[in-house]
Parts: C-alpha cells; sequence; structure tokens
C-alpha cells in the first residue's frame, strides 16, 4: 500500500472518529433539549446569581436549583429521574 494512501485511510479513520463524537455530542443536547422543553426548563439570572427552574409534575409545582452550569444540571437531573 502506497504511503498516500495509508495516510489517506488515516484521515477517514479521524474524520470518522470526529464525526462519531459529534453525532454522541448532537444525541446528548438533543436529550437535554427534550428534557427541558418536557419540564418548560428556565435558565435565569437573579440578583447576580444563576437558576435552573423546571416543572415537576409529581408535587404539582416546580423547583429552582442554583447553577451556573444548566447543560451539567440537566444532565444530573435525567441522571437521577427513575427509570
Amino acid at each position: 500500500m502506497s504511503e498516500s494512501m495509508i495516510q489517506m485511510q488515516r484521515k477517514l479513520a479521524d474524520v470518522t472518529s470526529k464525526l462519531e463524537k459529534a453525532e454522541r455530542e448532537l444525541a446528548a443536547e438533543r436529550k437535554r433539549l427534550d428534557w427541558a422543553l418536557e419540564k418548560a426548563a428556565t435558565f435565569y439570572e437573579w440578583q447576580g446569581k444563576h437558576y435552573l427552574s423546571y416543572d415537576v409534575p409529581e408535587n404539582d409545582g416546580f423547583d429552582v436549583i442554583e447553577s451556573t452550569d444548566p447543560r451539567a444540571t440537566i444532565d444530573e437531573l435525567i441522571a437521577g429521574e427513575k427509570k
């Protein structure tokens, strides 16, 4: 196999790896967005602090969590939900 063919295979493998990573990240973001829409989540700043508010239908209300990283907070909330 020629050197140029080997380089092309390496580049193809690199591009494939990046594509697979992007697909995983997109799926995770979609999961967060679906959750946020389902829970009517809102990320906001109030009195200099950042909060994530979301519906909790089981309690007939909502919850508010202080958070500077809504993605990580939503990931934790999704992971903590009963399956």
